[in-house]
């Protein structure tokens, strides 16, 4: 070392004090870090750090702040706040999409790029690199940014990257967000109805029903797709069914019934009509009387197997034709076992809508596209 470089060295002295220093500053270790996972979280490979560094392309903050506002507002619930990490053991240029640390989506991005998704047949052909979009699975491109406003002109969808995640984890709220619905959520929304509504919060919580039962009720609402922003509506129908039953299932049954107009909006194709799908009400019987049978017994009603399969067999069929027409899927069904199919049909059918006709306006009409039986 040169005469220079020992004057400048810092003094054994100084170097202690450094080290202290940098020691009060360091955060104690907290186990809670390693054992509490983020409700909801998107962890980008270190190419996507420009999507959240602002400047052109780098919006997915402001993105996903528009997102949380929307999906309340539409849904009346409340997404918490999405944590966003970068794990150096993912590909650069992946992203995964986590609810409550268990992954429910993940696709891969080029940033530097635009998706353009494809129109359909006869469009005309743009150069880059072919791609499936993640949300809806539909064909797409990575263009060049300078090839925009060819690829616009020619009926392509162009969407930044950042968009490709929002809409990405906006899809995915609606089939899974009704898992954030935690108890500390459920005691926000009872505080908020209770700054206007003092006396049915009162009423129902804790005296008739406990936090985790409304819980329960909400969270069946929101995954059947049914928004909760009436919650005076929900919460005066709770307090109302709520000393003859504590069965979060058969509340939320009546809860439906309440919001029958709120249902009927939703899904209507105009005012007063409905195109759906209708059950053969011999096999409303049988499962009517299937759970009646079970709960004198005291035993989990099932249908047998072979019948199950010819049920799903046909709801698949009418609901491709549905589809294939330009309509919702939708079954609708008699007052009491509306319940049973939902959960026999979600496994492979999780889109289909299942309605009771009890939960429909007395003025709505069902316009039948196809009949549900054992036929065949």
């Amino acid at each position: 070392m040169s005469a220079n470089a020992q004057k400048n060295a810092p003094s054994p002295a100084a170097l202690e004090e450094a080290e202290r220093a940098a020691a009060a500053k360091k955060k104690p270790e907290r186990v809670e870090d390693y054992v509490l996972v983020d409700p909801l979280e998107i962890e980008i490979g270190y190419g996507l750090i420009p999507l959240v560094e602002g400047g052109p392309g780098g919006d997915l903050l402001d993105r996903i702040t528009n997102l949380r506002r929307q999906f309340a507002l539409q849904t009346g619930q409340v997404i918490p706040p999405v944590r966003i990490r970068d794990n150096t053991q993912l590909a650069p240029n992946l992203y995964v999409i986590k609810i409550r640390g268990t992954e429910v989506g993940r696709s891969e991005l080029r940033p530097n790029n635009l998706l353009a998704l494809t129109p359909g047949a006869g469009a005309p052909r743009i150069e880059g690199v072919p791609t499936r979009e993640p949300s809806f699975d539909l064909p797409a491109i990575w263009i060049q940014r300078g090839e925009k406003e060819r690829a616009q002109t020619s009926g392509y969808t162009v969407i930044e990257p950042a968009a490709v995640v929002v809409t990405h984890l906006s899809e995915i709220l609606k089939k899974e967000g009704y898992r954030l619905m935690s108890r500390d959520a459920v005691q926000e929304l009872l505080e908020a109805v209770k700054k206007t509504h003092k006396t049915v919060v009162e009423e129902l919580v804790p005296g008739q029903l406990g936090i985790g039962q409304v819980q329960k009720v909400l969270q069946n609402l929101l995954r059947e797709g049914l928004p909760i922003r009436d919650m005076v509506t929900i919460l005066e129908t709770l307090a109302d069914y709520a000393p003859a039953t504590k069965d979060p299932e058969y509340l939320t049954e009546a809860v439906r019934v309440a919001l029958a107009s709120a249902i009927a909006h939703r899904y209507e194709d105009e005012p007063g009509k409905l195109t759906a799908l209708t059950v053969d009400p011999r096999i409303e019987q049988m499962i009517a009387d299937g759970l009646r049978n079970s709960a004198k017994e005291g035993t989990e009603f099932a249908l047998p197997g072979t019948i199950s399969h010819k049920l799903a067999d046909r709801l698949k069929e009418l609901s491709r034709n549905m589809l294939a027409r330009g309509f919702q899927p939708i079954l609708v069904t008699a007052p009491g076992v509306r319940s049973f199919l939902r959960r026999l049909v979600e496994p492979e059918l999780p889109s289909l809508i299942v309605l009771s006709i009890g939960e429909l306006p007395p003025a709505t009409k069902i316009l039948p596209m196809g009949m549900v039986n054992l036929e065949g």
